[in-house]
């Protein structure tokens, strides 16, 4: 009899982990992925906290092994449709989104340099351009082009030297504007949901004149220049043509702990922003940073050393959050304006950068697809755990899991620790011959396996401690 299959919704670090461990218990993961490339927001990172290791260099070969898997079945730029059935039972229907580019796409990449299309890179947060035919980034996996029709109408369209080119100088015929979408119906065991974040957009919040500004930008905009693979090779606009020094500011729980917005603690905002300016004075030794915050929040093991180390390199933390971020010296720098909480009185100084630590949320899809699910959201738009201490990560679904970011605010290592464990459960779940055994608690509530004081004076001896030879 065939393995069982077990679904993993999302394709960032969360779902790969998740599907290689599935893979390696012996079941077939099948990664449905929205995106043109798995990766999801740890591949757009240049370091992670707290030990500033490369990104890339982390994700990359796991990506590598996913695409190389036999067991792994890779649905990039597709969307669950539909989930029937019962665990160890489920049909799933998947949509495969038209590339217009077929698989057998060598990514040369000559299409991409004759395309006249240019439009702002989703994957470089908006900092960069892409071509309408476009590899997500240089990591890409699965390593085929992707052509964006929309861009090619939006700009006039009808050139076709994408497709000119793919025929008549490489000599292939990969480029189809005709392609349609593909329905795929898939018989699996279990699902996990694994579909990550998204960074919040704070130009609502106008006191900080994000979007009017050109040297206001968001954490994940500062990410991508301070990338040497990003679209300006490790250099930040603001500061390079600032005098000497120039000075940053970072403004934490923009949008966050805000009952505006979202109320929730992103729990990774702290640790990221101090990363930044760690690397900030890295690449401008004698940049000024000052980070205004409400709490410093650093969660997780050595976590706490980062921010010495910050320290140690002369960045400051003002306990106080800014009223209003406004332009002077015509316009050429930032006026930042706060009540300083600790020192007392209202302060202004000026800044060549502002840099906003946005609110992360869960991915913009997640609300569809817990109405596919069938699955319940909490408040907060997280998939909802009904009972998180005594059954983590299931959802209110028998058979669908979470994992991640889609669960709740975590950090790259609790996703892929989440990942891991969702991937026993979806495992275990899927094999429907298995029945798990439920406990029976007491009516006074204890487990009726456990004594209500425990016999101290009768315990057993410990076992002798044997000798390997």
């Amino acid at each position: 009899m065939e393995a069982p299959s077990v679904l993993v919704v999302g394709g960032g670090i969360a779902g790969i982990q998740c599907a290689l461990d599935v893979a390696e218990a012996g079941l077939t993961a099948i990664v449905v992925e929205r995106a043109p490339s798995v990766g999801g927001a740890m591949a757009m990172l240049d370091k992670t906290f707290p030990t500033l290791d490369c990104s890339v260099c982390i994700e990359a070969p796991k990506m590598l092994d996913l695409a190389a898997l036999g067991a792994i079945r890779l649905l990039a730029y597709s969307e669950l449709a539909a989930l029937e059935g019962k665990p160890g039972e489920f049909r799933a229907e998947v949509i495969q989104k038209p590339r217009h580019v077929l698989a057998d796409c060598t990514a040369c990449g000559k299409c991409a340099e004759v395309c006249p299309v240019e439009v702002a890179s989703e994957f470089d947060q908006g900092t960069g351009k892409r071509k309408a035919i476009y590899m997500s980034h240089p990591y890409a996996v699965p390593r085929t082009y992707t052509l964006d029709l929309e861009a090619c109408r939006r700009s006039g369209g009808g050139c076709r030297e994408c497709w000119v080119v793919c025929r008549e100088e490489v000599g292939h015929n990969l480029i189809d504007f005709w392609q349609k979408p593909v329905r795929l119906e898939i018989a699996v065991g279990s699902v996990v949901v694994a579909t990550g974040l998204e960074p919040w957009d704070p130009t609502p919040l106008a006191e900080y004149g994000y979007g009017r500004h050109p040297n206001v930008i968001t954490a994940p905009q500062l990410e991508r220049y301070l990338s040497s693979a990003g679209p300006t090779r490790g250099s930040v606009p603001g500061l390079s043509a600032a005098g000497d020094p120039p000075r940053v500011a970072f403004i934490q729980c923009v949008g966050s702990r805000d009952v505006r917005w979202q109320d929730y603690c992103s729990k990774v905002c702290c640790t990221y922003a101090t990363k930044q300016a760690v690397l900030i004075k890295d690449h401008y030794r004698d940049c000024d940073v000052v980070v205004f915050f409400i709490d410093r929040r650093y969660y997780g093991k050595d976590y706490d050393t980062l921010y010495r180390r910050a320290r140690d390199l002369g960045v400051q933390y003002r306990r106080g959050r800014p009223a209003e971020v406004r332009p002077v010296d015509k316009g050429k720098r930032l006026a930042v304006r706060y009540e300083d909480t600790v020192r007392g009185g209202v302060i202004e100084e000026t800044f060549d950068l502002v840099v906003l630590s946005t609110a992360t949320q869960p991915a913009s899809g997640l609300v569809g697809l817990a109405r596919v699910l069938g699955v319940e959201l909490d408040a907060a738009g997280f998939l909802r755990e009904p009972d998180p201490l005594r059954r983590p990560l299931e959802t209110t679904r028998e058979g669908v899991f979470v994992c991640g970011f889609a669960k709740g605010p975590a950090d790259i290592a609790e996703s892929v620790t989440q990942a891991t464990a969702a991937a026993g459960r979806a495992v275990a779940a899927a094999r429907p011959s298995r029945r798990r055994i439920e406990p029976v608690p007491r009516q006074d509530g204890l487990h009726p396996a456990l004594p209500e004081r425990l016999p101290l004076a009768d315990a057993p001896a410990q076992h002798p401690t044997e000798r390997v030879t």
